[in-house]
């Protein structure tokens, strides 16, 4: 989704919530974490975007340039916890190139 579309669906999407609930954006840019933040608490959320440049070839087929398309993410302040390793984890099982930033805040 857009991150002009961000704000509508958090507010659907926040009573689906828990504790153990990750939020990870992944649209550039730091406005979509102020809005996340105003349904989510501090404690779900986590910052990301994706490096990528492409375009739409024909129907079904992408077509990737100039950089190696890459995930890019981490808790908002930086500490190194274990579920930002079991996201890792399961980008890597899926075949999804994915890095833990070391500032996640000047990554964005």
């Amino acid at each position: 989704m857009k991150a002009c579309q961000i704000k509508d669906i958090a507010k659907e999407l926040r009573d689906l919530a828990n504790r153990d609930t990750m939020v990870l954006p992944l649209q550039n840019g730091i406005s979509v974490i102020d809005e996340l933040k105003e349904q989510f608490k501090q404690e779900n959320m986590l910052g990301g975007l994706c490096k990528i440049i492409s375009k739409i070839e024909s129907p079904g087929v992408i077509n990737h340039s100039g950089i190696e398309p890459v995930i890019v993410f981490d808790e908002l302040d930086n500490t190194e916890t274990e579920r930002i390793h079991m996201v890792k984890a399961v980008f890597d099982h899926a075949g999804i190139i994915a890095k833990i930033s070391d500032d996640i805040t000047a990554d964005l």
